[in-house]
């Protein structure tokens, strides 16, 4: 899980699912990195068990780093937004 991720930019996060019993075990873990900054500023889950991240990065971002769905994504202005769904 997150402790597995290795260094991909300069600026990282990751979003993490937890068990609910006491010990609060990972589940599941997504990482994403950008050249600038990568933050996550909203979180919400959704009604399905889906997490909602919405953020900003800066320059290139890469998303989902060694998933299937690995996305990378650059920004025209510097810095933009991002919202992203990931699913258990």
């Amino acid at each position: 899980y997150y402790d597995e991720y290795s260094s991909i930019g300069a600026h990282h996060m990751f979003a993490a699912r937890l068990s609910d019993d006491d010990d609060g075990a990972p589940m599941w873990s997504v990482q994403a990195a950008a050249d600038v900054a990568c933050r996550a500023t909203a979180v919400e889950e959704g009604p399905s068990g889906a997490l909602f991240v919405g953020g900003q990065f800066g320059d290139n971002a890469l998303f989902a780093a060694g998933e299937p769905n690995e996305t990378e994504v650059s920004s025209h202005t510097g810095r933009d937004i991002f919202i992203g769904k990931y699913v258990p």
